[in-house]
């Protein structure tokens, strides 16, 4: 997340497996302009993001996350899904969610 000289909205979630956000929620960049969580781990990741200080909206599921990423950034933003968890909650695998992402990229373009 450092290395982009430009607002990012990132898209976080996905399945559990024990994972304390803590300190991944207390060391986001200030360049993270918005955060939006979807899959069951957005509760915990929610929990350490309010205890960071840092704002963020809960979406249901990709598509809307990446709707309202879309909606929030201004040209030449980044909306980055790097999901910092398992994808097995709503997707096969990580590679099905890749591809969902960049359907849904390529039917919003």
């Amino acid at each position: 997340l450092t290395a982009f000289d430009r607002g990012v909205h990132l898209i976080l979630g996905g399945s559990l497996k024990g994972e304390d956000f803590s300190a991944f929620a207390r060391e986001l960049p200030e360049n993270v302009a918005s955060i939006y969580l979807i899959g069951a781990a957005a509760e915990p990741l929610a929990a350490a993001l309010d205890a960071a200080g840092r704002m963020y909206s809960r979406d249901d599921d990709l598509a809307t996350a990446l709707a309202h990423a879309r909606a929030d950034a201004q040209l030449g933003d980044i909306v980055l899904l790097s999901p910092a968890t398992a994808s097995f909650d709503q997707f096969e695998n990580f590679e099905q969610r890749g591809d969902v992402f960049r359907l849904l990229v390529q039917e919003l373009a």
